[in-house]
């Protein structure tokens, strides 16, 4: 399948030469989106730094030129209690001679060391990885005098209660209250869907938000034959939110020539036997493979060999039928045609880029429905992985890196953190 990656920046066009981003994150380990937005903000001429907690630096970090600056993690797990985490702060305070710390722990910061070290960086932007620094991030730009980016990835007031994050009620009760203090002083916003959008709008009023689609680097430029047998693929964590055992289910009631596969780890509630077990009680006709975990960096490889990405979340929380999933833009930018749950965000997307359909997810019925009509037409396949391919451009990240600078530029220029204030008074 022919793919076309990125151009380079070129080099009369770096809107942002000058300016020193500092990007803080909890973890560096798996923040793709912030790695891609990194490569943006460098390609247009910002000088760029990650400053996070950990021991070593993680190996998708070591492979590029941006500085890397850890601390050690010193902060409040999130399943401790207050007074647990009231008792640590006393016992490192009186081992480690620390100036502010008492100030910094009455704040309830994550880890007083990230912000003491932050504020020795120059930074003209410093850029909050999501929700769970936003505070650390807020106490260094206001330090270092620098605009505040809020990178929310995930809405956040319906996210915190998910079965999956088993968070305590008092720390997700924190969180929110954290982002309501915190929000307002953010010059940027970035958020992952329009609908997203819309919510943040609504909860905390007029405020500076941009939507950047978490779409990859590469796309596909050219159309492909559909495979015979049909080919189905499921790409991501095997997790309860994605629904696998229904999608099995619904698989195994499906005639024809077409086979599913399956790549992804498994992860928290599913075990390897629970997974063998799932693979064996929802065999029929058609065959099933699972081919485990996968490097981020093959996923177009990998999705080269299929004809329909299949995504069967359902809405467990307020998260999902706001934010979009990867796997959409995934499956999209490497021109295949999708099966999707009906969440309003992606609905919106389905609407203009008419490469496949929504269904509902909690009926096996429904989705068995859907497959069988994809095998049944072949041609249908091949129409949506023309759309597919026709609007590839049109998402994959380079066109998410052109809103992005624009919008850093855009806050570089103005005060937009006044004008928000204003707005909302």
């Amino acid at each position: 399948m022919s793919a076309a990656s990125i151009t380079e920046t070129p080099a009369v066009d770096r809107p942002l030469l000058g300016v020193h981003v500092l990007f803080v994150a909890a973890s560096l380990d798996t923040k793709t989106r912030e790695g891609r937005e990194a490569r943006a903000l460098a390609e247009a001429g910002a000088t760029v730094e990650f400053l996070g907690i950990g021991e070593t630096v993680p190996a998708h970090l070591q492979d590029t030129s941006f500085p890397v600056t850890l601390v050690p993690d010193i902060g409040i797990p999130p399943r401790w209690s207050q007074l647990r985490w009231k008792w640590a702060c006393h016992i490192v305070n009186r081992l480690f001679w620390i100036p502010r710390m008492k100030f910094l722990h009455a704040k309830g910061a994550r880890n007083p060391l990230l912000i003491e070290k932050g504020k020795t960086l120059r930074a003209d932007v410093v850029h909050a990885a999501d929700l769970m620094i936003l505070r650390e991030a807020a106490c260094i730009a206001r330090s270092l005098k620098a605009k505040l980016v809020y990178d929310m990835h995930e809405y956040w007031r319906g996210h915190v209660k998910s079965p999956l994050l088993d968070t305590l009620p008092e720390y997700a009760t924190r969180l929110i209250a954290t982002e309501n203090k915190y929000i307002s002083r953010a010059n940027l916003v970035l958020v992952t869907s329009e609908t997203m959008k819309d919510r943040i709008i609504e909860d905390h009023g007029p405020l500076p938000c941009h939507v950047l689609y978490n779409a990859p680097w590469t796309y596909v430029t050219a159309n492909t034959p559909v495979n015979t047998p049909l080919r189905f693929v499921h790409l991501g964590v095997i997790v309860l939110d994605r629904n696998i055992h229904e999608l099995l289910n619904a698989f195994s009631r499906v005639y024809g020539a077409c086979e599913l596969h399956l790549h992804g780890g498994l992860w928290g509630n599913v075990s390897p036997e629970q997974m063998d077990e799932l693979l064996a009680k929802y065999q029929g006709t058609c065959p099933v493979f699972y081919h485990g975990e996968y490097a981020h960096s093959d996923i177009s490889t990998i999705l080269a060999n299929y004809d329909v990405g299949v995504y069967t979340a359902t809405a467990i929380d307020g998260n999902f039928d706001v934010t979009l999933p990867n796997k959409l833009f995934d499956y999209l930018c490497n021109g295949l045609a999708v099966v999707m749950p009906p969440f309003e965000s992606i609905e919106r997307i389905l609407a203009d880029a008419p490469c496949g359909v929504t269904v509902d997810t909690s009926s096996t019925e429904a989705i068995a429905t859907c497959l069988q009509g994809f095998v049944d037409s072949p041609e249908l396949v091949e129409a949506y992985k023309k759309e597919a391919v026709a609007h590839a451009s049109q998402y994959a990240y380079p066109e998410q890196a052109k809103k992005l600078v624009a919008a850093y530029a855009d806050m570089m220029d103005r005060n937009t953190h006044r004008i928000a204030r204003k707005a909302r008074a």
